[in-house]
């Protein structure tokens, strides 16, 4: 379960709940709450948990029932994708706003296009 985790994780980094809890910006009973598996942290809080705790978000999505294992070869796959894509914009000094269209190029960038 993702609290036990996410409280061995803190224990072994050497910190306090209240130190994490100032990192994180959530209080003190909603990381108890967490670390018991009373409630469920959002994936933005995950990604935030991951950061500070210096692990892998995907590793703490799986932990949390996110993802499963046969998820992660594929979510990497398509991140070394998405990377390349963002490199071709950024080497060919395209500029293009608002986001969207950014992912609208990246995705026909990734298919081939």
């Amino acid at each position: 379960m993702i609290g036990a985790t996410i409280k061995n994780l803190r224990i072994a980094q050497g910190l306090t709940q209240i130190q994490l809890c100032e990192m994180l910006g959530i209080t003190q009973g909603y990381l108890t709450k967490i670390e018991n598996n009373l409630k469920n942290p959002s994936p933005e809080l995950i990604s935030k948990i991951a950061f500070h705790l210096k692990t892998s978000k995907l590793y703490l999505f799986r932990e949390a029932g996110l993802i499963n294992e046969t998820d992660i070869p594929n979510l990497l796959d398509e991140n070394v994708r998405l990377r390349e894509a963002l490199e071709h914009i950024a080497t060919h000094n395209i500029f293009v706003t608002p986001q969207l269209e950014i992912r609208a190029y990246a995705q026909k960038t990734l298919e081939g296009n």
